[in-house]
């Protein structure tokens, strides 16, 4: 297996984001919605997107975000990024490092192959800004 970059994704949220802690432990649920930008050779344009982790008893974040690019030739994109963040502590302005799967589903014919590709995404958040910077990669088979 061998990865290859595909894009960049630079993410944050809009009106910040809220996490709920209910249980008097350290394990709850988050909420934030915002936009962003994709950029690379094979896919481009601007992303609206929603995140709704789980956070863990260890204080671990559980990435699980839904979204929608919509490409330079304004074709819709979805997207599904889904991971955690390594090794689970925090410094005082970036996070550890962040790594995910990502699915995309595209109707247009030009993005299709993306339906059937696996990607794999690695980044940072930034805490100050609530901002996320993705390298996205996908992951291509030695063997076929």
């Amino acid at each position: 297996m061998r990865l290859e970059h595909l894009c960049d994704m630079e993410l944050g949220y809009h009106g910040g984001f809220t996490l709920i802690q209910p249980y008097s432990g350290e394990e709850g649920i988050g909420f934030g919605m915002g936009g962003g930008r994709i950029s690379g050779d094979q896919l481009a344009g601007q992303i609206r997107w929603a995140n709704a982790p789980r956070r863990r008893s260890d204080g671990v974040m559980l990435f699980q975000a839904y979204g929608v690019i919509t490409t330079e030739e304004h074709v819709p994109i979805l997207f599904i990024l889904q991971g955690r963040l390594l090794g689970g502590q925090f410094s005082l302005t970036w996070q550890e490092q962040h790594l995910l799967t990502v699915w995309f589903e595209a109707e247009d014919e030009r993005y299709r192959w993306l339906n059937t590709t696996l990607c794999l995404a690695e980044g940072r958040q930034d805490i100050e800004t609530l901002r996320f910077t993705f390298h996205v990669y996908t992951c291509q088979s030695n063997h076929f």
